[in-house]
C-alpha cells in the first residue's frame, strides 16, 4: 500500500496545479531594477473569518498588524486557490467561498458563500469553457469532517458574473464509486485527463481517465465517452512541457530566473485563460535539504495593455516581480517584503495596477491570507 500511495502521489503531482510551497529567494539574472518606496496604508487586505463562518475582507496597515489565526490544512483554509481570465476580466477563486472578480475585492467587503457545497469541499482549480467558469471541487478524506460520499459532484458551473452556481458533473456519470474525489483535471493537447481517489474507509482505489471533450463530463452517459488509463500512461500524458515552450515574452523572463529549485510555472494568457503549467528544472541544485527538493509554484501572466501591446509578468513567491514590456524591456521590482513563512502566490496585473495574493504557510497548513494591491506608479514603474 505504501508503494501504491507513493506512486499515486507522483501521478497526482504531475497533472495538477499544485499548492505553492514556501520558497527561498530565486535570483533573476541582470535586469534593470526599480527601487520601491514605502507603501502607504490600506494596500494590505486579509480574510477575517467570523464565529459563524462568515468571511469579511478587512484592511491592515501591514501584514504584521493582522491578527494571528489558527492554522488549518490548506484544503480547509480560506485563501486564494486559483486565478483565471475571461474576456480580460480577472477573477480569484477563494477556497470555502467561491469565485470573485478582483474588482469586487474591496475594503470591508463581505464575501458570502456562493454555494452550499463550498464550506464542505476544497475549491481546487478553475476552468474557463465557452465563456463560463467551472470549479473543480473535492473533499480530503483525512481532513474533512463530512462523509465524503455525501457529495458526488466534482464540478460546479457559474456564469461570468459569478453569482449563480450549479453542480455540473457527478462521479456517478463516470460509473465511479460514490466516494471518488477528483484530485486533478487538466487539458493536454486537446484532451482532458482526470484522476480520482476513492477512500471508503477500508481501502483506497485510484482511477485515471481521458476524455476528448470537456462537456462530456457533464453528460449522464459520460462513462461512454472516457478511456481508462494506467497510472503510468496518465503520468506520461500529463508531464508538464518544458518552459522553453512558453510564449516568447514569458520565456525570456523565465530564463532570467536563477532558480536553485525546480519551478512549475502556471501561465495565463488570453489563449489559455485558466492556465497551463510549464516546468523549469533547477540550476545548481544540491538537494542538500528537503526544502531544496520541493518544487516551487510560480504564476506568470501575458496580458494586453489598453493600446493593444503585449506585456508579460512573473511574480516569484518572495515578491520579485519581473516585467517584460515592448517599451521598456525587462525590468525587476520588489514587492514589499513579507515576514517569515509568508509567500506571494497568484496575481493579476494591468497597465496601471497589480493585485497579488499572499498567504502564511507552514508545511501543509495555512494561517493568515489575503491580497496586496498597488498602483504600478507606487512601485516606481
Amino acid at each position: 500500500m505504501l508503494a501504491l500511495s507513493l506512486a499515486a502521489a507522483l501521478v497526482f503531482s504531475a497533472c495538477t496545479k499544485q499548492k505553492a510551497e514556501t520558497a527561498s529567494s530565486q535570483t533573476p539574472k541582470s535586469a534593470s531594477t526599480v527601487p520601491v518606496e514605502a507603501q502607504p496604508a490600506n494596500h494590505w487586505k486579509y480574510f477575517s473569518i467570523g464565529d459563524n463562518g462568515s468571511v469579511e475582507f478587512k484592511n491592515a496597515d501591514a501584514v504584521s498588524a493582522i491578527p494571528a489565526v489558527v492554522f488549518k490544512p490548506w484544503t480547509e483554509a480560506v485563501q486564494v486557490s486559483d486565478f483565471g481570465l475571461n474576456n480580460g476580466d480577472a477573477v480569484f477563486l477563494i477556497n470555502k467561498c467561491g469565485l470573485y472578480p478582483i474588482r469586487y475585492l474591496q475594503s470591508n467587503a463581505q464575501l458570502p458563500v456562493r454555494h452550499e457545497l463550498f464550506p464542505h469541499v476544497t475549491a481546487g482549480d478553475l476552468y474557463v469553457e465557452d465563456g463560463q467558469y467551472f470549479i473543480r471541487i473535492y473533499q480530503n478524506s483525512i481532513f474533512s469532517s463530512r462523509d465524503i460520499s455525501e457529495n458526488t459532484h466534482f464540478l460546479l458551473r457559474t456564469d461570468p458574473e459569478c453569482k449563480v452556481y450549479t453542480p455540473a458533473a457527478d462521479v456517478a456519470y463516470l460509473h465511479l464509486p460514490k466516494e471518488a474525489q477528483c484530485k486533478s483535471l487538466e487539458r493536454v493537447g486537446g484532451q482532458w485527463y482526470a484522476s480520482f481517489k476513492a477512500d471508503n474507509g477500508r481501502d483506497v482505489s485510484f482511477f485515471y481517465i481521458r476524455c476528448g471533450n470537456f462537456s462530456s463530463f457533464m453528460q449522464d452517459d459520460a462513462y461512454k465517452h472516457i478511456e481508462q488509463l494506467s497510472a503510468e500512461g496518465f503520468r506520461a500524458a500529463c508531464e508538464p512541457p518544458p518552459y522553453n515552450r512558453m510564449p516568447d515574452m514569458l520565456k525570456v523572463l523565465a530564463d532570467a530566473i536563477e532558480n536553485n529549485r525546480d519551478l512549475y510555472l502556471n501561465v495565463f494568457t488570453e489563449d489559455s485563460a485558466d492556465g497551463t503549467i510549464f516546468f523549469k528544472s533547477a540550476r545548481n541544485q544540491t538537494n542538500d535539504t528537503l526544502e531544496e527538493r520541493v518544487p516551487v509554484n510560480v504564476y506568470a501572466v501575458q496580458y494586453s495593455q489598453s493600446d493593444g501591446k503585449q506585456n508579460a509578468a512573473i511574480l516569484l513567491p518572495d515578491g520579485t516581480l519581473l516585467l517584460n514590456t515592448s517599451e521598456h524591456g525587462i525590468r525587476k521590482v520588489q514587492l514589499p517584503s513579507l515576514p517569515e513563512n509568508f509567500t506571494y502566490t497568484a496575481f493579476s496585473i494591468s497597465d496601471t495596477a497589480i493585485t497579488a495574493a499572499w498567504e502564511e504557510s507552514i508545511f501543509y497548513e495555512v494561517g493568515r491570507a489575503g491580497i496586496f494591491t498597488a498602483e504600478l506608479s507606487e512601485l516606481g514603474l
